[in-house]
């Protein structure tokens, strides 16, 4: 059955009779000659109107009206229902976008509209967002004006963009937000900007640490070129180191002990000596070791690591060394722990900064309690030797101290610094069974503390008289180098200690030499690193010829044989070395095989 669109009811109606019919929703027209009282009565009932018997004409035009409306209010009913469904499907897009959709004011640079995700990002409620001033707020203050200068740039050209800027949470943290803009001009000719910001932090962390890799990369390429460069260096600087700390040694034995060259003589080995170990810093810091750990007193590790500092540090920079009289010994890796050190050091002085300042190092020993092994989760109720590290720098917030130790974090400006330096030491000690500090506060600088397990130091035996120097006995030693000032003193040398030497300056010559007379020969000397052949293709060539015939190496690069002394050598010594040094080197070789295994026309 169709569905009328009014009722029309002749007669008067009683209230059941309306009641039965007014909630049908239809119009009801009444044709009845009734009382003002009663019509009105009815119109308040429901009922659309009242026509009497002198206006049925008036019927028809009132049935037409009330059809055209309800129709009109369906249709307004389903176009709002329609409206609420695309509302609510709008909605649920926006709210289901990865980020926070909103709509901005250019005139008054404010918020008026942020999606829900807008709470998430930042940590501040949509109401703070709507207030006046946010966007202020809430850029980071160093990319304020880059950000919204940028904003404003691209408005006036009229075009979209993207930008990226660093924003504040509201508990201080920073994000990174991409900005994607769109421009449009509202009814009221007015700019204003449809955007959306995206949380791009673990992408631009990622980025950062692509960047501290690929710098890490480069850097560790520079070493090995440092390295190699330095092992050249080497080599030529510890030749001419050989020179200076064998003459003055030989003179020094030519003099009475009052005579006045004594002193001076004395003050140059102790300078040539200095400059050898120089060098051998120099190269122990440029080159990759494998870890070796070695019981020894920490203030070794100190001494040697400030004598570097103090020529590394700005000179506004007072550098005081307390080290500890009798301190228990540590058990350690001495080049780990030199690098540890210095990259304390120098992080201090990057915090002290241009200003005159000082940095503390101190040795101690403290013994870890149970509730203090139980407040720092790294210690052991035990004795530890500590290294303290104070600074008058600027010191750290209670936020900075936090990340201190995570990787790629740094406070350093664009280039001077990787944030690996900290969390590398972290490791460092750790793996030494120890432990990391560290106490700071804005203006007072900072002190880290480094935690050692301490070794009991036992008690060494009474040093006997020094052992004489050993003597040859006349044993014929062929010299090979080619530098001309190490074969005269080499020749001097062997000869005060009592061997025949035949001396050479080329590879070429000693194997024509020894080859004359193989039996001749009783040790043969030879430089490394020769022009026509090195040492070890000659000692191949002359073990050929003579397999018992004593080998000694001598190399002013030492890593020249990091892997291992080849079988055809005896023994290797690394320039410069002093006398007694090579009297012993040479007894040990030569007691090793008796002379008589070779004798033969000399």
């Amino acid at each position: 059955m169709a569905t009328a669109d009014v009722v029309v009811v002749g007669g008067p109606l009683e209230p059941d009779e309306l009641a039965a019919i007014l909630p049908a929703a239809i119009p009801v027209f009444v044709l009845a000659d009734l009382p003002v009282a009663a019509e009105a009565a009815l119109i308040r009932g429901g009922v659309a109107a009242v026509f009497g018997p002198d206006q049925l004409e008036r019927l028809p035009v009132a049935i037409d009206r009330h059809v055209e409306n309800a129709r009109t209010l369906a249709h307004v009913r389903s176009t709002e229902a329609e409206s609420r469904q695309v509302q609510d499907r709008f909605r649920e897009l926006i709210e289901g976008v990865a980020g926070v959709v909103y709509e901005f004011d250019l005139a008054t640079e404010q918020f008026t509209y942020v999606s829900g995700r807008a709470e998430s990002m930042l940590g501040y409620p949509v109401a703070d967002w709507l207030a006046p001033g946010f966007w202020r707020r809430m850029v980071h203050p160093e990319d304020f004006d880059a950000a919204t200068g940028r904003r404003r740039n691209d408005e006036a050209a009229d075009r979209d963009h993207t930008l990226e800027f660093r924003g504040t949470t509201v508990d201080g943290r920073v994000v990174w937000i991409q900005d994607r803009i769109a421009l449009h001009r509202g009814l009221n000719g007015l700019k204003t900007i449809a955007g959306l910001f995206v949380d791009i932090t673990r992408i631009k962390q990622a980025e950062f640490e692509r960047a501290a890799l690929q710098t890490q990369l480069v850097q560790a390429q520079k070493m090995e070129a440092i390295g190699t460069l330095a092992g050249g260096i080497a080599h030529d600087f510890n030749n001419i180191l050989m020179g200076i700390l064998g003459n003055a040694e030989m003179a020094l034995e030519e003099l009475a002990s009052w005579h006045p060259a004594v002193g001076n003589l004395t003050e140059v080995i102790r300078a040539a000596n200095r400059a050898r170990d120089a060098v051998q810093r120099i190269l122990t810091f440029s080159r990759k070791q494998e870890p070796v750990r070695q019981t020894l007193a920490l203030r070794t590790i100190v001494d040697d690591a400030v004598v570097l500092l103090r020529s590394t540090l700005p000179s506004t920079i007072d550098l005081v060394v307390e080290p500890l009289q009798d301190a228990p010994l540590v058990h350690v890796d001495p080049s780990q722990i030199h690098q540890v050190l210095t990259n304390l050091a120098t992080n201090a002085a990057h915090a002290i900064g241009n200003r005159a300042g000082s940095i503390a190092i101190r040795e101690s020993v403290v013994h870890v309690d149970r509730d203090q092994a139980a407040t720092h989760g790294q210690l052991t109720e035990r004795s530890y030797v500590r290294l303290s590290v104070h600074d008058s720098g600027a010191g750290m917030d209670p936020v900075t101290l936090s990340r201190l130790f995570e990787p790629f974090f740094t406070t350093k400006g664009p280039g001077e610094g990787t944030g690996l330096g900290l969390a590398v030491a972290h490791g460092i000690i750790e793996e030494h069974d120890g432990a990391i500090i560290v106490e700071s506060r804005v203006g007072q600088g900072t002190a880290f503390h480094l935690y050692f397990p301490a070794v009991e130091r036992k008690v060494a035996p009474p040093a006997g008289r020094a052992a004489a120097i050993p003597r040859g006995r006349g044993e014929h030693v062929l010299l090979v180098d080619d530098e001309a000032a190490i074969v005269r003193v080499g020749r001097r040398m062997l000869e005060r200690l009592g061997y025949r030497v035949t001396a050479v300056e080329s590879a070429r010559e000693a194997l024509t030499t020894f080859l004359a007379n193989p039996a001749g020969f009783d040790l043969v000397i030879s430089d490394l690193t020769m022009p026509e052949k090195t040492g070890l293709e000659l000692a191949r060539e002359i073990r050929t010829a003579a397999s018992q015939i004593r080998f000694l190496l001598t190399t002013g690069h030492p890593d020249a044989l990091d892997h291992g002394r080849p079988p055809e050598i005896d023994g290797v010594l690394c320039k410069p070395f002093a006398t007694a040094r090579l009297a012993q080197e040479i007894d040990r070789i030569l007691r090793a095989r008796p002379v008589s295994a070779n004798l033969g026309p000399r």
